[in-house]
């Protein structure tokens, strides 16, 4: 049966930009803040993440692309099975920069706590701490 199916699938270009922009500027965050709290290397998370979303940006415009031009039950089936896939790499690329933002809080938290920076300063300049 020949029938487009207009909401099964997404074909916002503005979602689509807004997300890969967000995502685009914490791997700019990431890679051009300073700090000593980051989950290995400071360039691995950025890395990763621009590594997943430059592939899974082409494949959901490729995918849109697709969508708007599906007319068969056929056609949509497709679009939707491709349509999972990119969600399932997105939900993956979510939890990726969940878990290293979360794991360089941990350590910030734990460092201001522990008052790991004013131990390192009084190691190095004892007489900016009244000494």
């Amino acid at each position: 049966m020949d029938r487009p199916h207009p909401d099964r699938v997404r074909t916002s270009a503005l979602d689509f930009w807004l997300a890969r922009s967000a995502v685009a500027c914490i791997a700019a965050l990431q890679l051009l803040v300073v700090n000593d709290f980051s989950l290995g290397p400071r360039w691995l998370a950025p890395t990763l993440e621009l590594a997943l979303l430059v592939p899974l940006s082409a494949a959901t415009a490729w995918n849109q692309g697709w969508a708007r031009r599906a007319t068969t039950d056929a056609h949509w089936s497709e679009v939707h099975r491709h349509h999972r896939l990119i969600r399932r790499m997105a939900l993956f690329m979510t939890a990726l920069v969940t878990v290293t933002n979360t794991a360089a809080l941990a350590a910030l938290v734990h460092a201001l706590l522990n008052g790991s920076r004013r131990s390192n300063l009084a190691h190095r300049c004892p007489q900016h701490l009244g000494h």
